[in-house]
């Protein structure tokens, strides 16, 4: 005859199974603003359509974010944590030889993002409603310096030699991509695949001839 389930055990499924369903919602509410937001804009978007699309109540919403802004919010964290992923793992090596090549393919893959136009739709309305809002623009600022330094430490670490300070040099490439998405999102056919990646790579060798002489 099985032993009896502890009450303890029991305690500790349900706590699992509770929060297993919180992060589901929480999945589903955010898929939900990413499409909301995308097609009515931040200052359109309503709680109440977001909960709608989701499937979800408003309490449920309510329950997972504070507000609307920190749904928001929320979609600004996974970008950033999207972007950080994908330099990490294109400068996951350590051979300074490839530098170059990495460089490239972090640029490929931010190129694919300007493609994509719910990414630059939802990046833009960051943009816009941090320049409106001081306590978000705080928290853009906090997640944007992040990413830059991200960005930094892995040229670093492929021993890119640098005339800038790492940050620095991640914010004159950061500042190109957004530049560029602008052109790509009106005028695609202007902006390659590789632009991108071969500007970076001038940069970078501007800077690294700059620091020779």
């Amino acid at each position: 005859m099985p032993a009896p389930i502890s009450t303890s055990g029991r305690e500790r499924r349900q706590g699992a199974t509770r929060a297993e369903k919180r992060a589901a919602n929480r999945r589903r509410l955010l898929d939900a603003a990413l499409k909301v937001f995308s097609e009515r804009g931040y200052h359109g978007a309503t709680v109440e359509e977001i909960a709608a699309e989701s499937g979800l109540s408003n309490g449920a919403l309510y329950y997972n974010f504070r507000n609307k802004e920190d749904l928001f919010l929320a979609l600004f964290d996974q970008r950033i944590e999207a972007r950080i992923a994908a330099v990490e793992a294109s400068f996951g090596g350590s051979d300074p030889g490839r530098g170059e090549d990495q460089v490239r393919a972090v640029a490929r893959e931010g190129v694919r993002d300007i493609d994509d136009p719910r990414e630059w739709a939802m990046f833009f309305e960051f943009v816009a409603h941090a320049a409106r809002t001081p306590g978000f623009r705080r928290e853009f600022r906090k997640r944007s310096r992040r990413l830059r330094r991200a960005f930094g430490e892995a040229l670093v670490r492929q021993g890119t030699e640098l005339e800038l300070p790492p940050q620095e040099a991640a914010l004159a490439i950061t500042a190109l991509t957004h530049g560029l998405a602008v052109q790509r999102i009106t005028d695609p056919a202007a902006v390659s695949d590789e632009l991108l990646g071969q500007l970076v790579v001038y940069l970078l060798r501007g800077m690294d001839a700059a620091r020779g002489g």
